[in-house]
Formats: C-alpha cells, sequence, structure tokens
C-alpha cells in the first residue's frame, strides 16, 4: 500500500491534504478494525443521508459531531470494559489452576467434559409421552454431559459431593472424559483420572460464581487511570449511553421517523430535565415488561397517558434495532403491531433475546415461539389429523408498561447494571446461591444451550458501529469527491478505494508517531490513474471537493422549442432559464457573482461544482475543459457560435471555403474570445438569410402560421395592390416597434396596423385590419362574386407572395441584408461611403482595430488613412 517514491507528488499531496482535513479525528486515531469495517460500509451507504444531505446539511454535520462526542465517550469506558472479563476468560484460568493443584493434571477446562449421570433423566410427563424415546435418551444424555468449565460455573450441592451422589439409580456411573460418544442410549469415553464427587467439591470451594460476582463490582469500582473514582467511571457509561440515544434521535428526524416536539422532549429528559411537558401534559418514560419479565433497556417515552383523553404518540427506543431503534409510532397499538411483525422477520427474535434476562430466555423465547407460531390442527377426518406450526401474523403479545421515575439516564444504568449481576449469576452461580436451585432447574440450564453464555457488551454499550460507520464513510466520501453519482462502477471502486488507503495510511503514520519526530510526513500512497485525474475545486458554499472534469452529468435531457431564437450572446431563453448548446449538448447556465463570465448548472444538485464559461459576446463560447488550440475543422466553426441547428455540415463547409477562412485564423479568435474573423461572419450572415428567406416561402407555400412575420409584411408592402395610406408596424408583446413597413402615402394614425410578433399568423392579423373593400382589391376578387371566407382569402394571398418572393429573390436578399444589425464602431460610416461594396462587418472590423491617430483622421476628417484603405480594398 505504502509508496515513498511517490511522496513528492504534487497531486497526491494535494489530494491527500483535502483528506486529513475532512477526516474526522477519532477516525485518524482509530485501530485498523475500525478501517476494515468503514471501508466494507462504503458499498452500503444509507439511502436517507442522501436526501438528508440535500435537505438538512446542518443537521447532518450534527450528527457527525455527536458520533465524535459517542466515540469519545466509547474511548472513555474501554479502560474499565478491558478490565472486565468474561465470565469464561475470568473462570477458565483458575479452574485450571486448581485441577492442576488438586489432582495433578493438566487438563483443557473447555475440551473435558463431567457425565452427570443423574441428570440423564428422560421426560416421563404426558406431553413427552408421543415422543420418540431413543431420541429423549440422547437429548437427556447430552445434556447430563457438561465441559468442566460449564458444570463448575453452575456448581454443585453439598450432596453431590459424596461419593456416588452422581451416579443413576440405574446403576450407570458418573465419569469424566477427555473425549466421549454417545450412541443411542449408550455413552461411552475415555475416562480421564478425575473423581465427579472430588471436581464437585472443588467447584464448590472454588466458588467461581461468586468470585465473578466480586470481579464485576471491582471492575466497575477501581479504576485503572489515576484519580477516577467509582462516581466517574459510573458517569461515563451514563454518557454513553446519552450520546448514544441522542445519536438515534438526530438518524432518527433526519430519517423523518420522528416529529420535532415529541424529539425535542425526548432530548430534555435525556438532558435530565424535570417536569418535561408537551401540550401542557407530562412526558414520562418506561420500560417494558414481556409476560412480566422487565426487558432491559428499552425505553418507551410520550405524554402521561393515565392522564389524556386521546390516544397519544409515544417514541420507542430499542437499542441496535435492525429495523427502527429509536421511532414515533402513533400508539402503543401502533407499536405493539410493528414489534409483532419484525419478529417474523429473521433473525429478528435471535437479535431480541438480549433485551430478555439471561434466567428467562429460555421459557420466554419458547412463549414467543408458540404464539408467534401456534400448532393448529391439519388434515380432514379420512387421512386423519395432525398438528403443524403455523404463523400467526396478528397474535399478540403480553407487552406492558412499567413508569420510571427520577433521572431516565440514572435509573437505566442502575437497572443494566442489576441485570448485568443477575444475568452473571445465572451463568457462574455462586455456592450460596447453588444450594437453593432446584434439580429441574440445574438440568434445564444444560438443556437451553443456545442461552448460556454471558454477553456483556449488550447490556452495557450500545453499539450504533457498523449504521454510523456506513454515515461516516459516505460522508467522507461526499465531502472529498463531488459528482460521485455520475461516476461509472470502476471509477468510483477506485476513488474510494484510494480515499480509505489514505485515511488508513494517515493513521499508520500517526499511529508510528513520524509527523510528531520530525520525519518525512505521510508517506504517499499509489495513485489510481483515475483519482490523478481529479481535479479540486471550490462549491458554491465554499467547500472544497475533487471532480472528475466532465460534463456529461450537467447536460440537460431537454428539447428547446423549434423557432426559439438565441439572443445577442448565443443564450436561448426558456422556461425561466438560460440553455446554451455546446457539442450537441444543451446546459443550464446562469451569470457569476463576478466579472462578466457564466456558471454551468448541475441538473439536479443545486451545491453542485458549477463549470465556469466565458464568451466573446457574440455567441462563442468556452468552458473550462476546452482546449481551443486543440480545435481544428467544423469543430472550431461551431464553437465561434455557429450551431449544427443553423448550418448543416455541408453549408459549413461552403461557408468556410466562401469567406476562405484560415482554421489559424478561427483557432486564435476563439482562443483569445475575439468576435469572428468579420468576412467569415458576413458570409454566414448571407447564408442564414438566404436559408430564411428559403424557410419562409416553403412554410407559406405550406399554409404555416408561424413564418417569419418580419418577411410576410415586407412582402406584403410592396404588393402593387396593397392600400397605399396603409402602413404596418411589428411589435412585441409589450408594444414595442420591432419594424416598420411604411406605405406610398403618409399614412394617419388610424391607418396603421399594429401586427403582434408574439401571435401567430401575421398575414390573419393584416388582413382582419383591412375592410372588405380594400381586401378585395388587394386580392383582385372578381366584381359581383360573394364575399370569400379568411381561410380562402389567406391561402390566394400567400399563393401571390410566394410568386412575389421568387420573382424578386434579389430584391428581398439585398433589402433584407440591409437591415441587418451590426454593432457601433466609430469611423465605420466613412469605410462604407468610401468603399460601397465592403461587406459592412468587414468595415466594422477594420474600424475597430483602427489606430488611435486613425481613428481620428476616420471620425473628425472623415478620410480614410492609407493602410486602411489598402486593407479595405483587398476584400473587394
Amino acid at each position: 500500500m505504502l509508496d515513498l517514491s511517490l511522496a513528492g507528488s504534487a497531486p497526491a499531496n494535494s489530494h491527500v491534504q483535502l483528506i486529513k482535513d475532512h477526516s474526522p479525528d477519532w477516525l485518524l486515531q482509530a485501530e485498523p478494525a475500525t478501517h476494515a469495517v468503514l471501508r466494507k460500509a462504503s458499498a452500503a451507504a444509507p439511502k436517507w443521508l442522501a436526501s438528508a444531505r440535500e435537505s438538512s446539511p446542518d443537521q447532518v454535520a450534527a450528527l457527525q459531531r455527536l458520533y465524535a462526542e459517542h466515540r469519545d465517550n466509547e474511548q472513555k469506558v474501554l479502560p474499565t470494559l478491558d478490565r472486565l472479563s468474561t465470565l469464561e476468560d475470568f473462570a477458565r484460568p483458575l479452574l485450571t489452576a486448581a485441577i492442576k493443584e488438586r489432582f495433578g493434571l493438566d487438563v483443557g477446562v473447555d475440551r473435558t467434559w463431567l457425565f452427570h449421570a443423574g441428570r440423564a433423566k428422560v421426560d416421563q410427563s404426558f406431553i413427552s409421552a408421543s415422543k420418540d424415546p431413543m431420541t429423549q435418551a440422547n437429548i437427556a444424555l447430552r445434556a447430563a454431559t457438561q465441559s468442566l468449565l460449564k458444570a463448575a460455573l453452575q456448581n454443585f450441592e453439598a450432596w453431590e459431593t459424596a461419593s456416588g451422589a452422581m451416579d443413576s439409580d440405574s446403576g450407570i456411573k458418573a465419569a469424566v472424559f477427555s473425549a466421549y460418544e454417545i450412541i443411542g442410549t449408550q455413552m461411552t469415553g475415555k475416562s480421564v483420572p478425575i473423581s465427579p464427587t472430588g471436581f464437585a467439591a472443588l467447584s464448590r470451594e472454588l466458588d467461581l460464581g461468586g468470585k465473578y460476582q466480586t470481579h464485576l463490582e471491582s471492575a466497575f469500582s477501581t479504576s485503572a487511570t489515576p484519580g477516577e473514582t467509582a462516581d466517574r467511571i459510573r458517569d461515563n457509561f451514563i454518557q454513553l449511553e446519552s450520546s448514544s440515544i441522542r445519536l438515534q434521535l438526530q438518524i432518527a428526524t433526519l430519517k423523518g421517523l420522528i416529529s420535532q416536539p415529541l424529539h425535542d422532549a425526548v432530548l430534555d429528559i435525556v438532558a435530565g430535565k424535570r417536569n418535561v411537558q408537551l401540550d401542557n401534559l407530562p412526558v414520562k418514560c418506561s420500560v417494558l415488561r414481556l409476560w412480566d419479565v422487565e426487558l432491559t433497556g428499552i425505553v418507551v417515552f410520550g405524554k402521561d397517558r393515565e392522564v389524556a383523553t386521546q390516544v397519544e404518540r409515544i417514541v420507542v427506543y430499542i437499542p441496535d434495532d435492525p429495523i427502527a431503534p429509536l421511532k414515533e409510532y402513533v400508539s402503543a397499538e401502533a407499536f405493539l403491531s410493528s414489534l409483532r411483525d419484525r419478529m417474523f422477520v429473521d433473525g429478528y427474535l435471535n437479535f431480541f433475546q438480549r433485551f430478555i434476562p439471561a434466567r428467562h430466555q429460555s421459557a420466554l423465547y419458547g412463549k414467543l415461539l408458540e404464539r408467534l407460531h401456534p400448532k393448529v390442527k391439519k388434515g380432514g377426518f379420512f387421512e386423519g389429523q395432525w398438528l403443524e406450526q403455523q404463523a400467526d401474523r396478528n397474535a399478540r403479545l403480553d407487552l406492558r408498561e412499567t413508569p420510571l421515575g427520577g433521572v431516565l439516564l440514572d435509573n437505566l444504568h442502575d437497572r443494566k447494571r442489576a441485570a448485568l449481576r443477575d444475568d452473571a449469576l445465572f451463568h457462574g452461580v455462586p455456592t450460596a446461591a447453588e444450594d437453593q436451585k432446584t434439580f429441574d432447574e440445574r438440568v434445564q440450564y444444560f438443556k437451553d444451550t443456545a442461552f448460556n453464555v454471558l454477553n456483556i457488551a449488550a447490556f452495557v454499550v450500545p453499539v450504533l458501529g457498523e449504521i454510523m460507520l456506513a454515515v461516516t464513510a459516505a460522508q467522507l466520501i461526499h465531502e472529498v469527491y463531488d459528482g460521485v453519482q455520475s461516476w461509472a462502477h470502476g471509477e468510483r471502486q477506485q476513488a474510494f478505494a484510494y480515499l480509505f488507503d489514505v485515511v488508513e495510511n494517515i493513521a499508520l503514520m500517526s499511529a508510528l508517531g513520524a509527523a510528531a519526530k520530525g520525519g518525512p510526513g505521510i508517506a504517499a500512497v499509489q495513485v489510481p490513474e483515475f483519482v490523478s485525474r481529479l481535479k479540486p475545486v471550490e462549491l458554491p458554499d465554499g467547500a472544497t471537493r475533487l471532480w472528475k472534469p466532465d460534463l456529461s452529468p450537467f447536460a440537460h435531457d431537454i428539447v428547446l422549442p423549434k423557432g426559439l431564437q438565441p439572443d445577442e450572446l448565443g443564450l436561448y431563453h426558456w422556461q425561466g432559464k438560460q440553455w446554451l448548446p455546446v457539442d450537441g449538448q444543451t446546459y443550464s447556465v446562469k451569470p457569476a457573482a463576478t466579472d462578466g463570465d457564466y456558471l454551468i448548472e448541475h441538473p439536479t444538485r443545486t451545491n453542485s461544482y458549477q463549470p465556469a464559461l466565458r464568451h466573446n459576446g457574440a455567441g462563442a463560447w468556452l468552458h473550462e475543459l476546452d482546449r481551443p488550440l486543440e480545435m481544428e475543422g467544423l469543430t472550431l466553426f461551431r464553437r465561434l457560435g455557429y450551431s449544427s441547428e443553423a448550418f448543416s455540415d455541408v453549408t459549413a463547409r461552403r461557408i468556410l471555403r466562401v469567406s476562405d477562412t484560415a482554421e489559424s485564423v478561427m483557432r486564435r479568435a476563439l482562443h483569445e474570445q475575439q468576435p469572428a474573423p468579420a468576412l467569415l461572419e458576413d458570409t454566414a450572415r448571407r447564408f442564414r438569410l438566404d436559408q430564411q428567406i428559403d424557410r419562409v416561402i416553403e412554410q407559406m407555400e405550406a399554409g404555416d402560421i408561424h413564418a417569419d412575420a418580419s418577411l410576410q409584411l415586407d412582402l406584403l408592402s410592396q404588393e402593387p395592390a396593397w392600400p397605399g395610406n396603409r402602413a404596418l408596424v411589428l411589435v412585441d408583446g409589450d408594444g414595442n416597434t420591432l419594424g416598420k413597413f411604411p406605405p406610398a402615402r403618409e399614412a394617419t394614425p388610424d391607418n396603421v396596423l399594429r401586427i403582434r410578433a408574439d401571435q401567430p399568423d401575421a398575414l390573419r392579423q393584416a388582413l382582419k385590419g383591412l375592410s372588405n373593400k380594400e381586401i378585395r382589391a388587394l386580392l383582385d376578387e372578381e366584381f359581383g362574386a360573394g364575399q370569400l371566407g379568411m381561410s380562402p382569402r389567406l391561402t390566394t394571398l400567400r399563393t401571390r407572395l410566394v410568386a412575389s418572393a421568387r420573382r424578386s429573390r434579389a430584391w428581398l436578399f439585398e433589402s433584407r441584408y440591409r437591415t441587418l444589425k451590426i454593432g457601433a464602431v466609430d469611423g465605420t460610416p466613412t469605410l462604407q461611403k468610401a468603399f460601397g461594396g465592403l461587406p459592412p462587418m468587414v468595415a466594422q472590423e477594420l474600424a475597430s482595430h483602427a489606430s488611435p491617430a486613425e481613428r481620428v483622421r476616420l471620425v473628425k476628417d472623415h478620410r480614410v488613412p492609407l493602410r486602411m484603405a489598402e486593407e479595405a480594398t483587398a476584400y473587394l
């Protein structure tokens, strides 16, 4: 993983520093096992996190801070937990040493077995009468055979130390085996020279259960840290519980699983506030009882339902629940139904049993199975009937509540400690307590092999590990990279692996102390080829991310309306946005805050990086990934603002050939963000106008009501039969004049026809403004013929205008060409007057390149300097 040769690599170092800056301190100090889980968890980012990040970024940041606090609280209790051995680890060396001393034998107490023949009894009750006797005998023999460690922990009564006390009534002898085999109802094995009754006496003297109780009390009252008191140890565990509940509260908020009022009320209770109220009702908390057995660690919050007048909502906290650790329910009944449904999910009952005290686990587990999967009669009268287990999705659980008084976290801690002590008493029985157990209780313990392990951590530390590590991994990826959603699977794999390699590397170097000792710093990680291409960028909120230089994710799946025209910058305005077509893709753009540049907006992510754009003010755009000096051919032509919608590739090549524009000239103009070469722009305008005239003629022939209004009105005003006193004026939706088409004679205001450009069918609007007499004269309708409708008259008018356009196409082209607008550059009129055939765009370009002295001659003296005259002549 380490590659010291890359330590000086600039991209690697910049990436490493960014990753380090965004990594929480606790992660950089975590153990390798935590990093391994983090790496694995990155493949399953919580779905709710992405939406929460968009809608509530501050809440997500608060979640990260809470988790850092929780990790700190975990570190504070670790010394206590490190001193707290498991029951088996505590007892094993003590028992091994005692056997060595008493019997002179070195034995593996987990792999040496005591066969207590007296406990190998078969249930003779009516319920067991129908069961296979061979199987029942086999079960009894296995229950009577336990490891020396298990047997010593469960201890023995005084009478079991007497000679032969463990033998069966039928004469089968108790024995200690190093290996055994059960065949049918027979037990055989290799015996060990340890007397069963002698072992029982040793176990009573050793009193492993009693010693473990002392060990528990010592671990929670004596500190490994000098000066730390038992109260401080207690407070550390309470703070850990507090941060666990607050973390789950925050997650529930982000997932939308709890309302704000109840969230605040629970937070107040966890903070130790008294007399918390909601809607003028006291908020209480309680623990649950299942068949009158208290469940350890589960807490219910809600308004006091003893005084409430309606069904009230509740919040239930189930530490580490794989489905809903903390959630608000509309009622207690709704929670009951939800919990029942979870118990049908594979593995949930195994999880849930951690809340049941050890001495009740077997019985309650059995009751749950009977309630959830009762036996029902199957079969009919003729084929016989039998009992078969069947899931009851409507089963009712016998759940009740016990109100909690005082400070919640103090109460909860005390109950957990008491439960831990009781579980230890159940699994490791002190000699004094063993004498009070019944024979059936001792036999049943060994039968319930699935429930005879003491789980310390489940009672003390709410884990939260994988969930929050998945959140941490997802958040770290989000804070280091931008746009990962659109990356290919292989690219994400490379980036994520590199990220976690760097985090592990920093943690390793921190642990080794290289940085603190003035070493070379953080050894570099091999940078994957994809990661090396990532670019540090600044997001709209000021944060820095690594971004893949690619505009594909920014393209919108949108089709702009046909006929929509760009503004002077080449931007299309539609649906309240500005759109820029580039290389076959359409982007939403907006002005940058400064310097007149523009930014590309992401289609969905408002805080995504916004790539920069610059333009020449005349339709030519470059984005930050463009390399204009590497462009050639039609690409240069297109990027100067001549879209494929305006000119086909064939037409584009003709324009370049006619204007004789070299690629180097276009490349320089594009690179320097200058307007397109004047002759190229003039040629393009001529071709565009020629295409426009062709298109309007075709549209009029087809009766298209959306044909260009200006050109149609130009043709209409030139018709010989057009009323000589009628003026046509083209206006926009706000009444602003777009074009005037004067009559042969002076028109009075009443004779001006205003044609709306924002409404279709300019010719229909014009005819509606004329009298019937004027229309008959215009269309040369026969005298005495009946009045025609509007549609046939429009058809006749369009036919006439099409014929007129074809006849006078050259005039129409020149007329329209003269009206094309060009920018105002001082001195242009002087050049145009002196060189009448000089295209307006060329005259403008020459004037813009005039020196100060030449500009004086052009503007003040109205004379063309010799150098400029020679240059103008070259264009003619």
